[in-house]
């Protein structure tokens, strides 16, 4: 009975709304002890990814051999690599018109020149140990790696994900009743790694208490004031791709307001609070088994594909981000850098979901070398800006790409019904954040 109790309390979104303003109090004026929190933080983010990697192996396997044993695939993957690119290009041109419109790095004052000037000054030391060998090759060598095994460890999901449809297509050829077993095992493997998501998430509270006072810590008044106008524009435009998946959303699945609230809110938690897209899964996944109809099958292809390919978030803050910095070192738009800073994007935001800490920014390099635009200086901003608006950004990138797979589901002729209202006997607790078969 007290284990219940506990449990319900850990799970109750006051108290994670408590954890998350404690945080931040803890960073802004207790920052002495943001140093012996920290590594907690740390800690609860590696036990929390440490499953990611191997619940997208099997989910992605399974779901592909599944399917192109049902002979379904060919639609679905024509529908994906029409859509995705789609989408991301949409993101990037709205971070495209917002820089061009907004000029956030035109007309700075003196003070904010200053900072800037300050924080391009130490870029050299702080990238010193990232790789600069980027561009399309490098993008094609992150996803073909000559280790699976490598690539597990180091965090390639580029890598990790091409291997996962591989292993998935190779299941769903083989006609054999071991291969039906083989993917009923895989799928036992995912009922069983969301079980050990399920007890992990009960210690979000405390997880969330740690990385919030982190980050808070890291931002400095001096650089805020600096990059206010930049961050103004990024998080506006982070709330209009947010309104705009809302909006789809609701009118894919025939929900109301308060049904499409119900529908998000768990997955929203975990991106915004987490800052992991990846981490944000289990919870689509739960979403959308428990309040629709979509075929299972479908939702355990889309879901992974969708948050590992469709990088909408990141297309979008790379796209805007390259017209600041095109700004601040003074160079014109044309018809060509338009083009670079476009496609470039979408590209960029693919390599970054597959490098690994600080490597994935080191990919900015594909469309900022184009334009003649230093990467260091690039990849400091973006270590200054992060810890402000990176909750956001997942928010923004997640809640796209519910959108997106509605839209696919729907399209495959995967019937959706209208929203299952859904009786939970702890209706806010974390156990709604995960997926529990």
């Amino acid at each position: 009975m007290i284990w219940n109790k506990v449990i319900k309390l850990l799970g109750n979104p006051k108290l994670i709304l408590v954890a998350m303003l404690g945080g931040a109090f803890t960073g802004i004026y207790l920052k002495d002890l943001v140093e012996y929190i920290a590594p907690v933080g740390k800690l609860y983010m590696s036990l929390l990814t440490m499953v990611i990697t191997p619940l997208l192996v099997v989910s992605i396997s399974s779901s592909i051999a599944s399917l192109l044993k049902n002979k379904s695939l060919n639609g679905s993957i024509k529908k994906i690599v029409t859509l995705f690119p789609l989408i991301m290009l949409t993101a990037a041109g709205i971070g495209f018109l917002l820089g061009v419109i907004g000029q956030a790095g035109s007309n700075l004052s003196v003070e904010a020149q200053d900072s800037l000037g300050k924080l391009i000054a130490s870029a050299p030391s702080v990238v010193s140990d990232v790789s600069q060998d980027t561009g399309l090759w490098s993008l094609l060598e992150l996803m073909v790696p000559g280790n699976i095994f490598s690539a597990l460890t180091r965090g390639n999901n580029l890598a990790v994900l091409f291997f996962s449809i591989l292993l998935g297509v190779g299941l769903g050829f083989v006609e054999s009743k071991e291969s039906k077993h083989t993917v009923e095992l895989f799928n036992v493997l995912y009922q069983a790694m969301a079980k050990v998501i399920q007890g992990i998430m009960y210690g979000l509270p405390i997880g969330l208490f740690c990385l919030f006072a982190e980050h808070i810590s890291h931002v400095g008044p001096g650089i805020i004031f600096a990059l206010g106008k930049f961050v103004g524009l990024l998080s506006f435009g982070c709330l209009l791709i947010v309104l705009i998946s809302w909006f789809v959303t609701k009118k894919k699945l025939n929900l109301s307001w308060k049904e499409l609230y119900s529908f998000l809110k768990d997955p929203s938690i975990v991106s915004f609070s987490t800052s992991s897209s990846l981490a944000s899964i289990p919870a689509m996944l739960k979403s959308f088994e428990e309040k629709t109809k979509l075929s299972k099958d479908g939702v355990h292809l889309f879901v992974p594909l969708s948050i590992c390919l469709n990088a909408v978030g990141s297309s979008f803050i790379v796209s805007l981000t390259a017209i600041f910095m095109m700004e601040i070192y003074g160079i014109g738009l044309s018809l060509s850098s338009t083009v670079v800073v476009l496609v470039g994007s979408i590209l960029t935001s693919i390599a970054m979901s597959g490098a690994p800490g600080i490597g994935a920014l080191a990919m900015l390099g594909i469309v900022m070398k184009p334009l003649g635009i230093p990467l260091e200086p690039t990849i400091v901003l973006m270590l200054a800006v992060m810890p402000i608006v990176e909750g956001l950004i997942t928010l923004s990138n997640v809640t796209a790409n519910v959108a997106s797979i509605t839209y696919l589901a729907q399209e495959e002729d995967l019937e959706a019904s209208n929203f299952v209202e859904m009786e939970i006997v702890v209706a806010d607790s974390v156990q709604s954040v995960v997926y529990t078969g």
